[in-house]
Order: C-alpha cells, then sequence, then structure tokens
C-alpha cells in the first residue's frame, strides 16, 4: 500500500474516475457519516438531500442523462475517435484539475482535521491552502 507503484495506481484512480463515478455515486472518499447510506447524488432519496430538493435532484438527473444520450449521438454521428479527441479527453483534464485541486487546497501538513463537533463551515473554509500554481495555470483556472 506504500510502494510508490500502489501510490502512483491510487493517484491514478483518484484522477480519473475518483469524482465521477467514484464519489457521487459510490461515495468512495465521502465523509464516514454516510457508509452503508444512500449517498449516490443521483439518488433523489440519498440522506444529504432534504425531502423539498427531491424533483431538483429528478430534474437534474433528466439534464445530465440527456447530455449522455447527445454524447451517444454524437458518437453515432462522429464516431467514436473524434468524440475521444475532442469531449473524453479535454472532460478527463478538467476532471483531473477540479480533483486535483480539490485534494491540494485539502491536504497540507499545516491543515488541522477536525471531529465532527469541533468543525464549522467557517472554520473549514479558513483552513483551505489557497497555492499558487504560476502565472499562467493561475489565469488558466481562474484563481480556483
Amino acid at each position: 500500500r506504500d510502494t510508490p507503484l500502489a501510490n502512483l495506481w491510487g493517484i491514478f484512480v483518484m484522477l480519473t474516475v475518483g469524482w465521477m463515478p467514484g464519489y457521487l455515486v459510490f461515495n468512495a472518499t465521502g465523509p464516514a457519516k454516510y457508509r452503508g447510506k444512500n449517498a449516490n447524488h443521483f439518488s433523489p432519496t440519498a440522506v444529504f438531500f432534504k425531502p423539498d430538493e427531491y424533483w431538483l435532484v429528478v430534474q437534474s438527473n433528466l439534464a445530465f442523462f440527456a447530455a449522455v444520450a447527445l454524447l451517444g449521438y454524437a458518437i453515432a454521428t462522429f464516431g467514436f475517435g473524434k468524440v475521444f479527441y475532442y469531449y473524453i479527453v479535454p472532460y478527463l483534464v478538467v476532471n483531473n484539475d477540479l480533483v486535483l485541486l480539490t485534494y491540494l487546497q485539502h491536504t497540507d501538513v499545516y491543515v488541522p482535521h477536525f471531529r465532527a463537533k469541533e468543525w464549522s463551515w467557517l472554520r473549514g473554509a479558513m483552513c483551505t491552502v489557497d497555492r499558487s500554481f504560476g502565472f499562467f495555470m493561475n489565469r488558466a483556472i481562474h484563481h480556483i
């Protein structure tokens, strides 16, 4: 688990499928308090959605699956190679950037890890690490 190859594999998995479907569908890296519960972000009855948000989640799902259908249509029309080149590769680059930035903002030797009773939104926000990625990258990612 601590070997360089295992760490490389873990980084690869985190940056490619860690967000979707890892976190959004399976809650693989989500809070432990949701383990064993319905924590699927596509489920309107997930534990973190309020009952009055049910139809908002359904609408979001309809839009998501409409986009997936359009992607399927694009593959049927233009071929997988072109869709891979013009959509899937850029998607993976953006996914990689967002997951990596989120990881870097919340992980540092000096970032405290709060227990449930100690944590608050303000404490969490104040303890993120804003990193500089250089002139070009700061502008390319809009100072996330």
